[in-house]
């Protein structure tokens, strides 16, 4: 790239070197015809100097203009590419942090009986407090935003049965358990389906990144 830039800069110095020497000819040429009318004798129909010099300097002119263009859209191209993979990053990023936050940890342990199980945060039965089932969803919750809209609106689903507590219903077909159960079910469809979207997304950030980094080099 440096050796093509250093030919053309060679170039275009050279045409406008010979364009000076050519308008330094003809200035003499020309003061020497003026003499040369003005004492009766008649100009040759000779080589056009003003017309070769004119045609030198537009050529200088065009191919500076050229390679300032080519300059312009080399550099619309770089910032473009830049632009392309930082945003490509930050994408990735994104779905990195709900990967390693969200996705993952519920992905890991959706058939887990302790975090998975179907009790309130606090088992009303007991009245014991179980840490390992509320660590968990204490850690989960703060996430719950990085998520898709599907699997957002199971989590909150699945996060108000465990908080509400039922003290009477209308019918006894189904208890507290049941509801969070019914909600654990179709949450867990959610992380499974969000767990192979992500993973497909990021595979493809990933790839792309990569070769938008190779043609920036």
């Amino acid at each position: 790239m440096k050796r093509n830039k250093d030919i053309w800069v060679i170039i275009i110095s050279i045409l406008l070197i010979v364009g000076f020497i050519f308008n330094a000819v003809y200035a003499v040429s020309g003061q020497a015809d003026n003499n040369t009318v003005n004492g009766g004798v008649e100009t040759s129909d000779g080589w056009d100097y003003k017309s070769s010099i004119d045609l030198i300097l537009v050529a200088a002119l065009v191919l500076v203009t050229y390679r300032y263009a080519r300059e312009v859209k080399r550099q619309a191209d770089l910032m473009s590419k830049n632009t392309n993979i930082m945003i490509t990053k930050m994408n990735l990023d994104r779905c990195n942090e709900e990967m390693h936050k969200l996705v993952g940890p519920l992905y890991t342990y959706r058939d887990d009986s302790v975090r998975f199980a179907n009790i309130p945060f606090t088992a009303p039965e007991t009245g014991e407090h179980v840490p390992e089932h509320h660590n968990f969803w204490n850690k989960i919750r703060p996430y719950i935003y990085l998520g898709s809209d599907e699997l957002r609106s199971a989590l909150e689903k699945y996060i108000e049965r465990k908080v509400k507590k039922i003290e009477k219903k209308e019918d006894d077909t189904k208890n507290q358990e049941d509801l969070i159960n019914e909600a654990g079910q179709s949450l867990i469809k959610q992380i499974e389906k969000r767990h192979s979207e992500l993973t497909t997304e990021l595979s493809n950030l990933r790839k792309q990144l990569e070769e938008l980094q190779t043609e920036n080099t």
